[in-house]
């Protein structure tokens, strides 16, 4: 695992809202009781905890330009996204450290001149044509009752390797499934949002590990699903957990038999980290300035 310092990207996660319904999101914005807006006072917070990131953390290991994202849902339907934009430009001056993470639709499109002048950074995901997505619901802790091995594939994880750290309202975290899990099941919430938060050791993080990476199973080989099917694959325990919070979507469920899981059965055609079919067109568009 890396610690955030170590990470390409900081997202703030600004609203739960989506108009997709897309198949074991890693939002799980299907699963939200009703939508949140970050606060353009807190989304300020965030941005200003982060402002260094990009200049003061540590080198991406492969290269990659720091960057501090606004992710959702779709953040473009956020009803104070030209507001954010503003605050963003001002806290975190140069253009190409700010990023936009986006599934483009009407609001997007409205939002073009808007969009181009703030961001230097795009990562577009139109979610045409269709992608095979990742389980994220399936807790690893029932499929994996095996302590040790299990956490040999969590330190491993390739999205928390390759990924990010995210923010939202409720704090910070080592992980953006994390905050996401953490919203959608009434959790804690994560670290205060200060500067330098980033900087902190993954020890730090400790509680935020155990509690969610035993509930998610991202770093688990396991078959995945076509992002329009509108179903999610869940473990008993998570789907009794749902229930328990009153998602709103626990009818588009498929319950995954845990017993008798064993990694390799499904490693040889395992290939979590294609989200899309990049021979139909670029996931990311970034101008440099």
């Amino acid at each position: 695992m890396k610690a955030p310092s170590h990470q390409w990207a900081v997202q703030i996660d600004v609203t739960n809202a989506c108009p997709n319904r897309c198949s074991n999101c890693t939002r799980l914005t299907a699963h939200a009781r009703k939508p949140f807006f970050m606060s353009p006072e807190c989304f300020r917070s965030a941005c200003e905890s982060v402002a260094t990131f990009p200049s003061d953390s540590e080198p991406d290991v492969q290269e990659r330009r720091k960057v501090i994202g606004m992710i959702g849902g779709e953040p473009t339907i956020h009803p104070q996204f030209a507001e954010l934009c503003e605050i963003m430009a001002e806290v975190i001056p140069e253009r190409r450290s700010r990023g936009l993470w986006s599934s483009l639709g009407p609001a997007y499109d409205r939002n073009l001149d808007l969009i181009a002048k703030t961001f230097g950074f795009q990562n577009k995901h139109p979610h045409d044509p269709p992608a095979r997505h990742q389980p994220v619901l399936i807790a690893s802790e029932e499929l994996m009752p095996d302590e040790s091995a299990r956490w040999e594939l969590i330190r491993d994880c390739w999205l928390q390797n390759s990924w990010c750290g995210s923010i939202t309202p409720k704090g910070v975290f080592f992980c953006e499934v994390a905050g996401a899990l953490d919203m959608i099941f009434d959790g804690p919430g994560g670290l205060p949002i200060e500067p330098l938060w980033w900087n902190r050791s993954l020890l730090d993080f400790h509680d935020q590990m155990y509690m969610w990476c035993n509930k998610c199973s991202v770093c688990m080989p396991l078959p995945g699903r076509m992002d329009c099917d509108e179903h999610d694959d869940v473990s008993p325990g998570n789907l009794a957990a749902l229930m328990a919070v009153g998602s709103p979507a626990v009818d588009r469920c498929r319950v995954f038999n845990v017993d008798g899981y064993k990694p390799t059965n499904h490693e040889p055609l395992w290939a979590p980290r294609r989200y899309r079919d990049l021979t139909q067109g670029e996931v990311m568009a970034e101008d440099g300035k």
